[in-house]
């Protein structure tokens, strides 16, 4: 059974019954416009998020830096240990939101890896060399991922060449 592992609508048919397959070749295509969508969204996530990440990383070295200054201008007894307080916690909270930052890059680029997968999963090949044994869709038809109703069946060729071929 060859089946759908994105919902869609039919956009194309390359195989019908009684056909010779090979292993990896197109029987259908699911419209990938709406997984195109998701990747490409996926991707100007991913710019934004890479972007802020690298904003952030200015700031943290700016607030680190002024805490380092401020604390060799207290051990020096130049300022006091009040005065460490505000670019002590302007630093922290730096620290912070580049953890927050690179777990949202993470997050991210596990989306468009998914989306990528989806996109990807629109055409439907056969998963061996053989013969299509029915075909259950037709052109501009809504399927369903993962439905029970398989769109093709497709049968193993097992003539005698084969046969010998495996043994």
């Amino acid at each position: 059974p060859v089946g759908a592992h994105v919902s869609g609508v039919i956009q194309a048919l390359y195989c019908h019954a009684n056909m010779k397959v090979k292993e990896g070749q197109p029987c259908a295509k699911i419209d990938p416009r709406t997984d195109q969508i998701m990747v490409d969204q996926a991707k100007a996530d991913l710019a934004a998020a890479a972007a802020q990440l690298e904003k952030d990383k200015v700031n943290l070295a700016q607030a680190q830096a002024a805490f380092e200054r401020n604390q060799i201008r207290e051990k020096r007894r130049a300022i006091s240990g009040k005065a460490l307080i505000k670019p002590r916690k302007a630093y922290e909270q730096a620290q912070t939101q580049m953890k927050r930052d690179e777990g949202m890059l993470t997050r991210l680029q596990a989306a468009l890896r998914a989306a990528e997968i989806n996109l990807g999963s629109t055409d439907i090949v056969s998963p061996i060399d053989g013969t299509i044994v029915s075909r259950n869709v037709e052109m501009s038809q809504t399927v369903a991922a993962n439905s029970e109703t398989p769109l093709f069946l497709v049968a193993a060729d097992l003539t005698l060449t084969h046969i010998d071929a495996i043994l």
